[in-house]
């Protein structure tokens, strides 16, 4: 009887199957390292929640190397370099149960403390140009050889679809890094004052007292008291005055828009409601906790602010309209959370 096949074949069969399985089995052993994102589409300064998966580890993982962060290249740059960056401003925000270290330049995130292994960590960051990003997952430091790494998740950054203005051909201009100019007198001239006056005043001072030994009589002189000004009427009141200087209709948009918006926080800060003047936009609208502020009402305020920060920060180009829109949408803002407030007060008073 003749076999369908030798016993040679038979043996190469075998043994392709065994190195076959042997692979698998080593491949599944492999320690891997991916990242999720939880959008691919996503606006400027957004906050962007990911997720770090490390399967398989070796030891205990304590750190990872983020510098790949530093240098995200913008795809978009390849096809536009007048418009786009060339690689990512980016910024982690948060990393639950884990430290960012920027020493020396460096990307490092450290694990808080030294219990167990974490498969799973979340981190949230923003990235502040437009653009087309890849993301790669971190490298391990402890466990580095034998490693597979994920593929990188694409993000798009786009501008808020206010801003988009027919007219132009580029809204938002690149955010160019902060030159560095050489040190000059005008640098240290307030110093110089500052210690002129308090010479001059300590002086003053002196032959004040040295005066004073001579009276006889002291006069007593009655400083008049400035009326105090509720904080919504003091808001309305520069609103008034910002509205009559005219600003944006002169081309000072980015000015107008600053005076507008510090406005709004001295409102928030005079009225102790939030300390808005030591915050950022973000932080603002996180800490309206107050029941008279709903989610109409808080997304009017994001409105106002958001745009404001855009124009001074990255020289956005938003319509005209825009500007006595958001000076009416001020004045009924302030109006609406006064008239709340004074109703909360008294209902708390009366209870």
């Amino acid at each position: 009887m003749k076999l369908p096949f030798s016993i040679a074949k038979f043996k190469q069969i075998v043994f392709i199957g065994l190195f076959s399985l042997g692979f698998i089995a080593l491949g599944l052993g492999q320690t891997s390292v991916s990242m999720k994102v939880d959008s691919a589409n996503v606006m400027i300064g957004d906050h962007i929640k990911a997720e770090i998966f490390i399967n398989n580890a070796t030891q205990s993982i304590s750190e990872l190397d983020l510098s790949s962060f530093a240098s995200i290249k913008n795809i978009d740059y390849e096809h536009d370099t007048t418009r786009y960056e060339k690689t990512a401003d980016i910024e982690i925000l948060e990393s639950q149960g884990w430290n960012i270290d920027h020493s020396s330049g460096s990307w490092i995130l450290r694990k808080m403390d030294n219990k167990g292994t974490s498969n799973v960590i979340p981190i949230v960051f923003s990235i502040y140009n437009e653009g087309k990003f890849a993301i790669k997952p971190p490298k391990l430091l402890q466990d580095s050889s034998n490693v597979i790494y994920g593929p990188s998740s694409i993000i798009e950054v786009h501008l808020p679809q206010k801003l988009t203005n027919p007219n132009d051909t580029i809204q938002l201009n690149p955010i160019k890094d902060i030159m560095k100019t050489k040190a000059n007198f005008s640098d240290y001239a307030v110093y110089l004052y500052g210690l002129l006056i308090i010479a001059v005043l300590s002086l003053l001072v002196w032959y004040w007292f040295k005066k004073r030994k001579k009276l006889h009589s002291i006069e007593v002189v009655d400083v008049p008291v400035e009326p105090i000004i509720p904080p919504y009427e003091k808001a309305l009141n520069a609103l008034k005055q910002l509205e009559d200087k005219q600003l944006w209709q002169k081309g000072e948009i980015k000015l107008y828009q600053t005076e507008l918006t510090d406005i709004m926080r001295s409102y928030l800060e005079n009225a102790e409601i939030v300390n808005a003047m030591e915050m950022t936009t973000p932080d603002i609208l996180k800490n309206l906790k107050l029941p008279v502020f709903d989610v109409a009402h808080k997304n009017q305020l994001s409105d106002i602010l958001q745009i404001a920060d855009l124009v001074k920060f990255a020289k956005a180009t938003p319509d005209q309209n825009i500007h006595q829109q958001f000076m009416d949408l001020a004045k009924n803002w302030i109006g609406e959370t006064h008239s709340r407030l004074t109703s909360l007060n008294q209902n708390s008073e009366q209870s």
